[in-house]
């Protein structure tokens, strides 16, 4: 009895020394060691471990932002926090985090985060920031159901997750990924700003039951037609712009509305004329069609048009021209003459379109930038594209020379070989042909007396691997000739397109010239002036 009750009283007393030993865990990264351990006192152990115990007693928001850090292993250990910010680190990965059930805040902005950890069981998570990422994926958020901000901008997101059970959700921003489509969003009622900026969009989901948005911003977008808005009255903001619209948004029943840009558009007068008595909201100049920015080169004393890149003829429009904001005339056509220009006449010309029925309706604004100079020099080429198709041990190589001028009506061109200097011409079809391996130049000059310069496309053409005839000279009894079957010439030619030794046809050959035996290398041996070529390597 004495020996039990002794066993008893030390169990008892043993209950308490065991616990004394708290559970600890390593923290990898050293930055992130370093911080808790100079910021957050007795959560790091003497053997720098993080005491779990510590940990848990943290019921704020961990911030450990802008620190350099490349991981956050030891984060989930702090299981009752309501908030992480650990955006602007250089993480790629998070560890798993689902036991944080009383997290509210999860701030990873500005990271290499190629994922998301399983969100499932942060059932309290109301804010998602997780923009500056190169996320390509989403994990489900179907068990989030108190979220209210999701911050995904500037990721790779090419899909997004349902959102139908997310019915708290505030503010949705997704722009700046490679998304095509929108999921539906006729649940979230709450919903007050979604921002898709920039993306692939060609439709958006329906908005009629989104009776609470306030900003809506699709711009850069793949968009034809606007979405309806009749029942988005409290809306203060639409961006619209840059897209391929071709009709304007009825906006008639949105009396809160302050701001409508649909710039950069396929609209025309017509679209516009139904937001001429709300105009004061709508950023609505230059559409895409209409846009232009030009630079003419010209010499003094000639004669120039300025002409406009939009032009109706089935209306009568207004043209405003100005030099460097100065309003110089007003015209009826796309084109202003100036005659026998001067250095003066140098500047930044501007043409608004104007409805002359409604004046301070301007559809485009183009600029041209006007130089005049004593002597003209001319850039000469905006493309400059070629073509080629390689040498072979059958076939001599060809380049073709795609060009698109600018300034100059026409160009002419010459080809240089650099290893002999050769020089030639190409045909009608701006090719040149008959080219063997070897590095190229071609010299691009404009046909114009009023320029001058020029420009110069290097290349190099290397022949393609293919079926070799091996000689080897050597008097082994192996590979020592070659025969050659066919009748009439051929011509032995080296790697430098140099003419070595000609034989009549049909023959046998051993490699040896009229100057003893070939070096060791590659030879083409052309048979009747190009009918037939064989490709030949020396070995000693």
């Amino acid at each position: 009895m004495k020996h039990i009750l002794k066993h008893i009283i030390f169990s008892i007393l043993g209950l308490p020394i065991l616990g004394v030993f708290a559970q600890t865990y390593t923290i990898p990264d050293p930055v992130f060691l370093n911080h808790l351990k100079t910021t957050y006192s007795g959560l790091i152990d003497s053997q720098n471990k993080l005491v779990g115990s510590q940990a848990a007693t943290f019921t704020d928001t961990l911030r450990i932002n802008s620190l350099g850090l490349t991981s956050l292993e030891g984060v989930q250990y702090f299981v009752n926090l309501r908030g992480i910010n650990a955006s602007n680190n250089n993480l790629t990965t998070l560890p798993k985090i689902g036991r944080m059930s009383n997290l509210q805040t999860l701030n990873v902005i500005n990271n290499n985060l190629s994922s998301l950890a399983d969100l499932d069981s942060l059932a309290n998570l109301t804010n998602l920031y997780a923009s500056n990422n190169s996320l390509s994926l989403l994990p489900s958020l179907n068990k989030n159901l108190k979220i209210q901000n999701l911050h995904l901008s500037y990721n790779n997101l090419a899909l997004l997750p349902a959102l139908d059970v997310n019915i708290n959700l505030r503010i949705i921003d997704v722009s700046n990924n490679k998304l095509t489509s929108l999921p539906d969003l006729s649940n979230l009622i709450l919903l007050q700003r979604l921002y898709c900026t920039e993306n692939k969009i060609t439709v958006l989901p329906s908005l009629t039951n989104l009776v609470n948005l306030k900003r809506i911003r699709f711009s850069k977008n793949l968009l034809t037609s606007p979405p309806d808005f009749s029942a988005n009255k409290n809306l203060t903001e639409i961006y619209a712009d840059s897209n391929m619209l071709t009709r304007a948004p009825d906006i008639s029943s949105i009396s809160t509305l302050s701001i409508l840009q649909i710039q950069n558009n396929y609209l025309t007068f017509d679209d516009l004329f139904i937001l001429k008595s709300r105009l004061s909201i709508v950023d609505y100049s230059p559409q895409f069609y209409t846009l232009q920015n030009d630079t003419i080169f010209t010499k003094e004393k000639q004669n120039i048009v300025l002409t406009s890149s939009f032009s109706d003829t089935t209306k009568t429009l207004a043209y405003k021209w100005y030099i460097n904001g100065t309003l110089l005339a007003s015209t009826n056509t796309p084109f202003y003459n100036l005659d026998n220009v001067s250095f003066s006449d140098s500047g930044k010309y501007e043409v608004r379109v104007l409805s002359p029925t409604y004046s301070l309706l301007v559809l485009s604004v183009d600029y041209i930038n006007l130089k005049v100079a004593s002597q003209l020099i001319c850039p000469v080429l905006v493309f400059a594209k070629l073509d080629t198709l390689l040498p072979t041990c059958t076939s001599l190589g060809k380049v073709k020379l795609n060009w698109r001028a600018k300034y100059v009506d026409s160009v002419s061109f010459k080809l240089f070989n650099k290893d002999n200097l050769k020089e030639s011409m190409p045909n009608s079809q701006n090719e040149f042909t008959d080219l063997r391996s070897g590095e190229y130049a071609i010299l691009i000059t404009p046909n114009d007396s009023n320029c001058i310069g020029n420009l110069t496309q290097d290349f190099t053409l290397v022949s393609k691997k293919c079926n070799e005839m091996v000689l080897t000279p050597n008097n082994d009894g192996k590979e020592d000739s070659l025969y050659f079957s066919q009748t009439g010439k051929a011509e032995i030619i080296n790697d430098k397109g140099k003419l070595v030794k000609e034989l009549q046809l049909p023959t046998s050959w051993d490699g040896s010239t009229s100057n003893g035996f070939l070096p060791q290398g590659y030879y083409l041996v052309n048979i009747n002036n190009g009918k037939e070529y064989l490709h030949v390597s020396i070995i000693y």
